[in-house]
């Protein structure tokens, strides 16, 4: 599920100037995050992510702009200059955010898991498992981390968050009990279990207006 600000709809400017926050949103998970999460399990959770950022490219009005969705002439859009840039493994990638962007990602993370509290602290898997979310939200490095997965009939083009995690500027992480399983079906809670809900800020990265040119 993705859940979008109407502030920061209402506040969108196709001009850029005076920006502070380029775009906020935020994206939802639920289901495993295992402590040492392989490739494919990692891409599944792109995949989840995937859906999202498809629809945000879909509703937001910038995105729009750059699919080309309301233009006459869609073809070499942003949105297709991106796909571009960011074909490999089998796949067509389309990052929000790349290094050629200017722009840095901001991560605010509630992580909702289940076992008492500080049972992860003490566990000592939380890092793992926050680097497992923010693996999810980078495009895979090398054709091992597909996991052996191949694009769905809706995954060309592939949508996710960031280039690589060199863009998370900030990032800040609250963790607290899940009270309930992710799958209603389920009796006994899996310890692996999980809810997240992540607030994406993305914002210029040395002040400078952020201008879509700078891919052509």
């Amino acid at each position: 599920m993705l859940a979008l600000s109407n502030r920061e709809w209402v506040s969108f400017s196709p001009h850029y100037e005076d920006l502070e926050d380029f775009m906020n949103f935020r994206l939802t998970y639920a289901g495993r995050i295992p402590t040492n999460a392989g490739a494919r399990e990692k891409q599944e959770m792109r995949r989840y992510f995937h859906k999202q950022l498809k629809n945000l490219w879909k509703g937001h009005p910038l995105l729009k702009q750059w699919s080309g969705a309301e233009s006459a002439s869609p073809h070499n859009s942003i949105l297709d200059q991106i796909r571009g840039q960011f074909k490999f493994f089998g796949y067509e990638f389309v990052p929000l955010v790349s290094k050629n962007m200017m722009l840095i990602v901001s991560l605010d993370i509630l992580l909702l898991r289940a076992g008492p509290p500080g049972f992860i602290i003490k566990a000592g898997d939380i890092d793992n498992k926050i680097k497992t979310v923010i693996d999810s939200l980078q495009l895979p490095q090398q054709l091992s981390e597909t996991g052996g997965l191949v694009p769905d009939s809706d995954e060309t083009p592939f949508f996710s968050l960031m280039q690589n995690d060199e863009l998370v500027g900030n990032l800040s992480v609250t963790t607290d009990m899940l009270l309930e399983p992710t799958d209603p079906k389920v009796i006994f809670q899996d310890r692996h279990d999980a809810r997240l809900v992540i607030d994406v800020t993305i914002k210029n990265q040395y002040g400078a207006p952020f201008a879509p040119a700078i891919f052509i």
